[in-house]
């Protein structure tokens, strides 16, 4: 199959290294300073891994029975985000490996890397360039799939809800630790707090902890983050939050790059901050983040979740072509259009 050919030439330009991308990920480090050239080299190396495989690739386009032939063959908006670099590479990849057509609007923050990924599709598969699209507006589509954030999903849900969609939601994880937890557990939860900045829907934002839980042995383990303070946007996103958390008097822990603060509402945390929540026992913890589940992407630790995926420590940025964003069957909605 052409496509999977093609993804892999992709791969092996991604392991390589290679001096286009190179360039590009340089030009957009300058552009958004949050999408560094280590992040974007390691969310590469996690879509190269999880979803360029080649014998993975197969296993999925087996499953749903692509391409579709030209007379079901449909036109699918796709809007990509910047939490982190490439959201959205899922949805385009099902797109692309589906064989309807894509629209794909990028992410004004995150220009530049995505059309270098085409470039190398299209040595292998001369059909991108006709099948894959990168448009400024959307015209004349059949259905669509994008990313919001808080902000946004009510715009999605308005303009574009009329069509066939799937409208993804700002979401967040969280992670549900009892005390017994090792050293490895807890770097592993601090990869899952702080990749990426903290910023994406895989991000663990709130930990559930025992009554009266002591906090000091995870933040000792995770010193090999404190280089974060010497991120210009971080430091600063940190710094005005430790302010305000200190002119408030509110009771929190911190050390130089991490405020840890109790918080029973919310999930989602401004950058530089992690919520906890105490609990009395596991299973009314359960109860309650099974009440969240439109709002959790995963539960990370040993302890299941009615209804909502879980993750091991240090887990949660594990791309998987089968992971689908939000829960959703992506293939099935692309094959039932």
């Amino acid at each position: 199959m052409v496509r999977t050919e093609a993804l892999q030439y992709l791969r092996e330009k991604i392991n390589d290294r290679d001096g286009l991308l190179e360039a590009n990920i340089h030009r957009t480090s300058f552009h958004n300073p949050w999408l560094t050239k280590e992040n974007y080299w390691k969310r590469l190396d996690e879509l190269a891994l999880g979803m360029l495989d080649k014998e993975t690739l197969g296993r999925w386009t087996e499953e749903y029975v692509f391409p579709v032939d030209d007379a079901h063959q449909r036109v699918i908006g796709v809007v990509l985000g910047s939490e982190i670099p490439l959201v959205g590479f899922h949805d385009f990849l099902m797109v692309y490996l589906s064989g309807h057509r894509g629209k794909i609007k990028l992410s004004p923050d995150d220009p530049y890397v995505f059309p270098v990924l085409l470039q190398y599709l299209n040595h292998v598969d001369s059909s991108v360039k006709d099948q894959i699209r990168v448009v400024e507006q959307f015209q004349k589509f059949d259905a669509v799939i994008a990313h919001g954030i808080k902000d946004t999903h009510g715009y999605f849900q308005k303009y574009l809800g009329q069509y066939p969609s799937v409208l993804r939601k700002k979401r967040t994880s969280v992670a549900i630790i009892d005390g017994s937890e090792n050293e490895e557990d807890l770097i592993g939860l601090g990869r899952d707090v702080f990749d990426y900045f903290g910023m994406g829907v895989r991000n663990v934002s709130k930990v559930f902890v025992p009554e009266n839980y002591d906090f000091s042995r995870f933040l000792k383990l995770t010193k090999p983050f404190s280089d974060l303070k010497n991120h210009n946007n971080y430091k600063n996103n940190y710094d005005y939050h430790l302010s305000i958390e200190l002119l408030n008097q509110s009771r929190i822990i911190y050390n130089d790059y991490l405020i840890v603060k109790p918080e029973n509402e919310k999930l989602n945390t401004p950058v530089g901050l992690l919520y906890y929540e105490e609990y009395e026992d596991l299973d009314s913890v359960r109860e309650k983040v099974a009440g969240l589940k439109e709002k959790i992407y995963a539960v990370v630790g040993r302890y299941d979740v009615d209804e909502v995926p879980g993750v091991g420590f240090g887990e949660t940025q594990a791309s998987d072509i089968f992971d689908d964003p939000d829960h959703i069957d992506t293939g099935k909605f692309l094959l039932n259009l």
